[in-house]
Protein backbone atom coordinates (compact mmCIF):
# COMPACT_ATOMS: atom_id res chain seq x y z
CA UNK A 1 0.00 0.00 0.00
CA UNK A 2 1.03 3.41 -0.40
CA UNK A 3 1.50 6.04 2.87
CA UNK A 4 -1.65 7.59 3.46
CA UNK A 5 -2.03 10.89 2.09
CA UNK A 6 1.22 10.28 0.15
CA UNK A 7 1.22 11.51 -3.94
CA UNK A 8 4.24 9.60 -5.93
CA UNK A 9 7.50 10.91 -5.30
CA UNK A 10 8.01 11.08 -9.01
CA UNK A 11 8.42 9.46 -12.30
CA UNK A 12 12.00 7.42 -13.17
CA UNK A 13 12.33 7.68 -17.48
CA UNK A 14 13.82 4.68 -18.70
CA UNK A 15 16.79 4.35 -21.83
CA UNK A 16 17.14 1.85 -24.26
CA UNK A 17 21.14 2.46 -24.81
CA UNK A 18 24.50 0.76 -26.02
CA UNK A 19 27.90 1.87 -26.26
CA UNK A 20 29.23 3.31 -29.38
CA UNK A 21 31.94 0.63 -29.42
CA UNK A 22 29.14 -2.17 -29.61
CA UNK A 23 27.39 -0.26 -32.18
CA UNK A 24 30.61 0.26 -34.27
CA UNK A 25 30.77 -3.40 -34.00
CA UNK A 26 27.40 -4.44 -34.67
CA UNK A 27 25.33 -1.87 -36.38
CA UNK A 28 23.02 0.20 -35.04
CA UNK A 29 19.34 -0.83 -34.73
CA UNK A 30 17.17 1.17 -37.14
CA UNK A 31 13.82 0.30 -35.88
CA UNK A 32 12.26 -1.70 -33.22
CA UNK A 33 12.57 -5.08 -35.51
CA UNK A 34 16.37 -5.01 -35.35
CA UNK A 35 16.64 -5.14 -31.72
CA UNK A 36 16.14 -9.07 -31.23
CA UNK A 37 19.56 -9.56 -33.62
CA UNK A 38 21.37 -8.07 -30.68
CA UNK A 39 21.94 -9.02 -26.82
CA UNK A 40 19.95 -7.74 -24.60
CA UNK A 41 21.28 -7.62 -21.10
CA UNK A 42 18.21 -7.12 -18.11
CA UNK A 43 17.75 -7.08 -14.67
CA UNK A 44 15.84 -10.36 -13.66
CA UNK A 45 12.35 -10.01 -13.57
CA UNK A 46 11.74 -7.18 -16.33
CA UNK A 47 11.58 -7.92 -19.92
CA UNK A 48 11.77 -11.82 -19.29
CA UNK A 49 8.93 -12.62 -21.82
CA UNK A 50 11.11 -11.75 -24.58
CA UNK A 51 9.44 -8.43 -25.46
CA UNK A 52 10.57 -4.81 -24.89
CA UNK A 53 7.42 -2.55 -25.45
CA UNK A 54 7.68 1.08 -26.53
CA UNK A 55 5.75 3.77 -27.51
CA UNK A 56 6.53 5.21 -31.11
CA UNK A 57 6.24 8.88 -31.89
CA UNK A 58 2.64 9.49 -31.78
CA UNK A 59 2.65 7.64 -28.30
CA UNK A 60 0.83 3.98 -29.88
CA UNK A 61 2.06 1.10 -28.17
CA UNK A 62 4.56 -1.34 -29.94
CA UNK A 63 6.39 -4.20 -28.75
CA UNK A 64 9.71 -5.34 -30.19
CA UNK A 65 11.43 -9.00 -29.35
CA UNK A 66 14.47 -8.76 -27.51
CA UNK A 67 17.28 -11.92 -27.04
CA UNK A 68 17.74 -12.13 -23.32
CA UNK A 69 21.98 -13.05 -23.31
CA UNK A 70 22.75 -12.40 -19.62
CA UNK A 71 20.26 -11.69 -16.77
CA UNK A 72 21.22 -10.18 -13.75
CA UNK A 73 19.82 -9.06 -10.11
CA UNK A 74 20.60 -5.58 -10.10
CA UNK A 75 20.97 -2.50 -12.78
CA UNK A 76 24.63 -1.72 -11.71
CA UNK A 77 25.78 -4.57 -13.74
CA UNK A 78 23.40 -4.19 -16.35
CA UNK A 79 24.95 -0.50 -16.83
CA UNK A 80 28.60 -2.14 -16.24
CA UNK A 81 28.18 -4.74 -18.81
CA UNK A 82 26.28 -2.30 -21.62
CA UNK A 83 29.39 0.40 -21.01
CA UNK A 84 31.92 -2.40 -21.53
CA UNK A 85 30.00 -3.57 -24.98
CA UNK A 86 28.27 -6.38 -24.23
CA UNK A 87 25.12 -5.55 -25.55
CA UNK A 88 22.19 -3.54 -25.74
CA UNK A 89 19.55 -2.76 -22.38
CA UNK A 90 17.27 -0.43 -20.72
CA UNK A 91 18.44 1.35 -18.04
CA UNK A 92 16.54 4.19 -15.62
CA UNK A 93 17.62 7.48 -16.73
CA UNK A 94 18.95 8.60 -13.31
CA UNK A 95 21.67 5.37 -13.35
CA UNK A 96 22.39 6.23 -17.13
CA UNK A 97 22.95 9.78 -17.40
CA UNK A 98 26.38 10.86 -16.44
CA UNK A 99 27.59 7.61 -18.83
CA UNK A 100 24.80 9.11 -22.15
CA UNK A 101 26.75 12.60 -21.27
CA UNK A 102 29.90 11.39 -21.32
CA UNK A 103 29.58 9.71 -24.40
CA UNK A 104 30.04 6.25 -22.48
CA UNK A 105 26.19 5.50 -23.61
CA UNK A 106 24.25 6.32 -26.71
CA UNK A 107 20.39 5.89 -26.67
CA UNK A 108 18.89 3.90 -29.36
CA UNK A 109 15.85 4.08 -31.69
CA UNK A 110 15.36 7.99 -30.53
CA UNK A 111 11.61 7.84 -32.20
CA UNK A 112 10.52 5.34 -29.74
CA UNK A 113 10.11 5.72 -25.73
CA UNK A 114 10.33 2.70 -23.53
CA UNK A 115 7.53 3.68 -20.92
CA UNK A 116 9.24 4.51 -17.27
CA UNK A 117 7.57 3.71 -14.00
CA UNK A 118 6.08 6.00 -11.13
CA UNK A 119 8.24 6.18 -7.89
CA UNK A 120 5.97 5.33 -4.90
CA UNK A 121 7.06 4.89 -1.28
CA UNK A 122 5.58 2.02 0.46
CA UNK A 123 5.32 1.86 4.45
CA UNK A 124 3.19 0.14 7.17
CA UNK A 125 0.41 2.07 9.19
CA UNK A 126 1.18 3.42 11.75
CA UNK A 127 4.23 5.66 10.08
CA UNK A 128 7.09 6.22 12.50
CA UNK A 129 8.45 9.38 12.99
CA UNK A 130 11.85 8.33 11.38
CA UNK A 131 9.96 7.31 8.19
CA UNK A 132 8.18 9.99 7.79
CA UNK A 133 11.35 12.28 7.93
CA UNK A 134 12.89 10.48 5.21
CA UNK A 135 10.05 10.46 3.37
CA UNK A 136 9.37 13.86 3.82
CA UNK A 137 13.20 14.37 2.77
CA UNK A 138 12.27 11.98 -0.58
CA UNK A 139 9.70 14.33 -1.61
CA UNK A 140 11.19 17.37 -1.39
CA UNK A 141 14.52 16.10 -3.40
CA UNK A 142 13.61 13.37 -5.55
CA UNK A 143 11.31 14.77 -7.96
CA UNK A 144 14.46 17.49 -8.95
CA UNK A 145 16.91 14.75 -8.91
CA UNK A 146 14.32 13.12 -11.60
CA UNK A 147 14.01 15.68 -13.55
CA UNK A 148 17.76 16.53 -13.83
CA UNK A 149 18.47 13.10 -15.05
CA UNK A 150 15.44 13.22 -17.61
CA UNK A 151 17.49 16.28 -18.65
CA UNK A 152 20.52 14.65 -18.47
CA UNK A 153 19.60 11.96 -20.75
CA UNK A 154 18.53 13.95 -23.56
CA UNK A 155 21.05 16.72 -23.18
CA UNK A 156 25.10 16.62 -22.77
CA UNK A 157 25.20 18.67 -20.07
CA UNK A 158 24.34 18.54 -16.31
CA UNK A 159 25.30 15.76 -13.75
CA UNK A 160 23.74 13.79 -11.08
CA UNK A 161 24.66 12.73 -8.30
CA UNK A 162 21.94 9.64 -8.13
CA UNK A 163 24.25 6.85 -10.27
CA UNK A 164 27.40 7.29 -7.81
CA UNK A 165 25.00 6.68 -4.71
CA UNK A 166 23.30 3.69 -5.34
CA UNK A 167 25.72 0.46 -3.75
CA UNK A 168 26.04 -2.02 -6.27
CA UNK A 169 24.86 -5.85 -6.15
CA UNK A 170 26.89 -9.08 -7.50
CA UNK A 171 26.54 -10.21 -10.91
CA UNK A 172 24.62 -13.02 -11.43
CA UNK A 173 24.52 -14.26 -15.06
CA UNK A 174 22.04 -17.28 -14.85
CA UNK A 175 18.64 -16.81 -16.30
CA UNK A 176 16.55 -16.79 -13.78
CA UNK A 177 13.30 -15.07 -12.99
CA UNK A 178 12.65 -13.77 -10.01
CA UNK A 179 10.73 -15.52 -7.40
CA UNK A 180 9.11 -12.75 -5.33
CA UNK A 181 6.87 -9.96 -6.39
CA UNK A 182 9.88 -7.78 -8.60
CA UNK A 183 9.97 -3.87 -8.48
CA UNK A 184 11.63 -2.20 -10.72
CA UNK A 185 15.30 -1.93 -10.10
Amino acid sequence: MRCPGSPPSGHVGRALVAAPAYLERHGTPAQPDDLVAHPFIRVMGLFGDGVLRMLDAQQSPISARVTAAISVNHWRPVHELLVAGAGIGVLQEPVCANAIASGSLVRLLPDYTVPGFELNALCARPIPSRTRAIMALLEKELPGALRAAETTTQSEHCETPLERSLPAILLSSRKTACTSQCAPS
